[in-house]
């Protein structure tokens, strides 16, 4: 089995792990990730799984696509503490290098090209996102000033 295909293994065991946990069923996980019911089910049989059903599903599940990645398991549970410790540090920072460096051995390159691609282009829609509410704030702020200058308060 290649590695690739070891850390597919291990990302379907942990969604199912963690959707047995919150007693989430594949139909739940389907409503709440916003995918198709047939393609969730080939997610979790192990015969399908893409970067963006991760992403889907992963916040489907309240979590990050990280928090899906599997960890070596030969290393100790101090170390793997603090490596993800690390990880989870590097990912709330935006750090794109160190988040690099913390999954480098894990993940097949192509697979941790996507995931830091998808980060940052994540971080893009949101900065838009919260630039576009600051001018539509802006904007209403405008309007009830100018509201307020048409219809003065009665004496």
């Amino acid at each position: 089995m290649s590695k690739e295909d070891e850390v597919k293994k291990a990302i379907v065991a942990r969604i199912q792990e963690v959707a047995d946990d919150r007693g989430i069923s594949g139909a739940e996980l389907s409503r709440r990730s916003g995918l198709d019911r047939h393609a969730v089910y080939r997610v979790l049989n192990g015969r399908s799984l893409t970067f963006d059903q991760v992403w889907a599903i992963a916040d489907g599940l309240g979590m990050s696509p990280v928090d899906l990645l599997p960890v070596e398991q030969a290393e100790s549970s101090a170390a793997q503490g603090e490596r993800e410790r690390r990880l989870l540090e590097a990912v709330r920072n935006s750090d794109a290098e160190a988040i690099r460096a913390e999954l480098a051995d894990l993940l097949p390159a192509d697979v941790l090209a996507k995931v830091l691609d998808s980060g940052e282009a994540l971080a893009s829609e949101r900065a838009e996102f919260i630039g576009a509410i600051a001018q539509a704030t802006e904007g209403l702020s405008r309007l009830a000033r100018l509201a307020r200058l048409a219809d003065p308060p009665e004496s």
